[in-house]
């Protein structure tokens, strides 16, 4: 290996948490229990239900973490670590994470990394200290989340219960005003509800059927119609116009950009949310989109977004 390839691995060792705060010699012992690994498109890098006795380094390419049902929970780009706490903590893998193009890994197994640096006490303290408070960060972060969801959650419950008393008001006052029965005034309102959604035409444009699929389901209360790449989803809207689209970014052929602007060629005021886990919210500002959802996106959060577009949509 040359002497630059190596001054830059050391480099990237220097940065992951683990092994941070270790000395140059310390360093070179944990790039000497480190194995050079290729993986092609689809390979599996961890499993989820195997033992975390290992971590990579991914240094070129790229990777995805999947959930059991084959969802796509989050996008791996180099240079970055997989495995990094288990290996540490000795878990199972919670998670399966796939290469999604020819990727370049450096490959460090426990027990190489144990006999690298079974006689040195001093870097075995370090690397115990960075778990400590790598744990500590992520204990504290959860925390935070947890207290953010329930906040949320308590304003949503009390939003929620006033309006449904504003409801009951407002079905009283139909009922008393135009001699309907309070109980055909309820079932009046519950029917045009129903009919207010699935009626609503919704196109997912996405060239990764896994992502469709979930998309398909998340909104299973509209009428959703999912393609898989831009030429379909032109040939979709021209045969019967929806209510929305959401379209991915990067696609093969024709992108999200493209596509919206071949879609402003027809139906000027058809909004369309932009969708990636490449790009973000200020790659799209310039364009004409309604909203941006990342991936992977926050399901409660998909939902609102998509609601108020269709909201603020005008029927077709």
């Amino acid at each position: 290996m040359g002497k630059d390839r190596v001054q830059r691995l050391i480099q990237v060792i220097n940065k992951i948490p683990l092994f941070g705060s270790l000395g140059p010699s310390q360093v070179q012992a944990v790039l000497g229990a480190c194995t050079p690994k290729r993986f092609e498109e689809g390979d599996v890098l961890c499993a989820a239900g195997t033992p975390g006795d290992e971590l990579f380094i991914l240094l070129t390419g790229q990777a995805g973490v999947y959930a059991d049902d084959g969802t796509e929970l989050a996008d791996i780009s180099p240079i970055a670590t997989i495995g990094e706490m288990s290996i540490a903590t000795r878990q199972m893998r919670t998670s399966t994470v796939r290469a999604k193009q020819v990727s370049n890994a450096l490959q460090i197994k426990r027990v190489a990394l144990d006999v690298a640096l079974k006689n040195d006490a001093e870097a075995q303290a370090k690397i115990l200290r960075n778990i400590v408070e790598i744990l500590a960060k992520r204990m504290e972060t959860d925390v935070g989340r947890r207290r953010k969801d329930m906040i949320e959650k308590l304003q949503s419950q009390e939003a929620t219960a006033q309006a449904l008393l504003r409801v009951d008001l407002a079905l009283g006052l139909l009922a008393r005003k135009s001699g309907i029965p309070l109980a055909e005034a309820r079932r009046l309102l519950e029917a045009e509800l129903r009919a207010s959604d699935t009626d609503r035409r919704v196109l997912i444009v996405d060239d990764e059927d896994h992502v469709r699929k979930m998309l398909t389901k998340l909104l299973s209360n509209y009428d959703v119609v999912a393609v898989g790449s831009g030429a379909e989803a032109i040939e979709a809207v021209l045969e019967s116009r929806p209510d929305l689209v959401i379209t991915d970014i990067r696609m093969p052929d024709m992108d999200g950009f493209a596509l919206l602007g071949k879609l402003r060629e027809f139906h000027p005021d058809l909004p369309v949310l932009a969708l990636s886990g490449i790009v973000n919210d200020e790659d799209i500002r310039e364009y004409d989109f309604a909203g941006f959802l990342a991936k992977p996106m926050d399901m409660v959060q998909f939902k609102s977004v998509v609601a108020s577009a269709l909201a603020g949509a005008g029927t077709s």
